[in-house]
């Protein structure tokens, strides 16, 4: 790479490929132009913000994650500006407040621009009991299970397929003509990316899940590097046709393994909800999840006892009565 970077980092063609495809070489190479010149990280993170503006691909900064680039930046000053004999010079003291002050300027900008610059989301909703089929832009179908949602941007593209899912859908992924990537953003950076396929994506209170049917599809983790100047892709899973991925509500553990009760997990597609020898404890789990039901026990050891049966997923108190008779348990409606 070349050694010199013009002051226009929007005219430069390394700095621009490294913000929207960074690499470890890259990544290597700018936080080296970081450490020899401190006082352009305010340009620096400018530039960045308008590249991203530019190729709609900004993520949203939250006040959590603006407080910790500043404490990293000022970590970064403080170990790198050099000391004199004496301790720093005033001259140094100086400048490093006033990077600091501009940091903090810089990222409090950063978050109004992101309170009041958000583009309009399209959202679809489903509630107890309801299914629900969309049509994306694209072609792409999704068909919600009961308590979920999705939501995207109202300016959708072939170049931006993202969307974030709330619960649980089926997807079914268009291919395009230049082969865009369509992402499914799941617990915080959990993501689901995809060309054209078909899977199950869950997204709930304990934790998320992803079932591959056709195609394939790759999990991973996006993290911010470089002072959040860059992102970076984690713990990638790839999955062929029947695999399914746990990962828990932490995002730190992942579970890979071949499904076993696929017409389980595709029941609600046909407006079924269907049970295959199941624990009581994941029925609980699934009745509370769709309908905002929940099980009592009357002794803890119920949990792990099988049920099987299916119903229309308008008749789902036949499947309530059918639990009640067969075990000492009571379904009551969660408050």
């Amino acid at each position: 790479m070349q050694d010199e970077i013009p002051n226009n980092f929007l005219n430069n063609s390394l700095f621009i490929k490294w913000v929207l495809h960074p690499d470890e070489e890259s990544d290597k190479y700018w936080q080296d132009f970081i450490s020899r010149n401190p006082e352009q990280l305010g340009e620096i993170y400018q530039a960045r913000e308008i590249i991203f503006s530019i190729h709609r691909d900004q993520h949203e900064i939250s006040p959590g994650e603006a407080d910790l680039m500043l404490g990293q930046l000022m970590e970064f000053i403080q170990d790198d500006v050099p000391e004199t004999s004496g301790g720093r010079s005033v001259s140094t003291r100086v400048a490093i407040y006033a990077v600091s002050a501009v940091l903090m300027a810089l990222l409090a900008g950063m978050l109004l621009l992101n309170r009041h610059a958000k583009t309009e989301l399209v959202s679809h909703q489903t509630g107890n009991g309801q299914i629900k089929e969309v049509i994306l832009p694209d072609g792409s179908h999704v068909i919600l299970n009961a308590n979920s949602r999705i939501e995207y941007d109202a300016e959708w593209t072939e170049k931006n397929r993202n969307l974030k899912l709330y619960g649980e859908g089926l997807f079914r992924v268009s291919k395009t003509r230049d082969h865009d990537k369509f992402s499914v953003y799941l617990n915080g950076n959990l993501v689901v990316q995809v060309l054209g396929t078909e899977f199950i994506a869950t997204n709930r209170n304990k934790g998320s899940r992803v079932v591959l049917n056709e195609g394939k599809v790759k999990m991973f983790l996006e993290e911010r590097r470089n002072y959040g100047l860059s992102t970076v892709q984690t713990h990638e899973s790839e999955l062929l046709p029947g695999d399914m991925i746990m990962v828990t509500q932490d995002n730190r553990e992942f579970a890979k393994s071949r499904v076993e009760n696929a017409g389980e997990l595709m029941s609600f597609t046909n407006r079924k909800i269907s049970f295959d020898n199941s624990p009581l404890w994941k029925v609980d789990q699934v009745l509370g999840d769709t309908y905002g039901y929940k099980l009592e026990f009357s002794d803890s050891l119920l949990k792990n006892k099988r049920f099987s049966g299916s119903a229309p997923m308008d008749s789902v108190f036949v499947l309530v009565k059918a639990i009640e008779r067969l075990y000492p348990v009571k379904v009551v409606r969660k408050k």
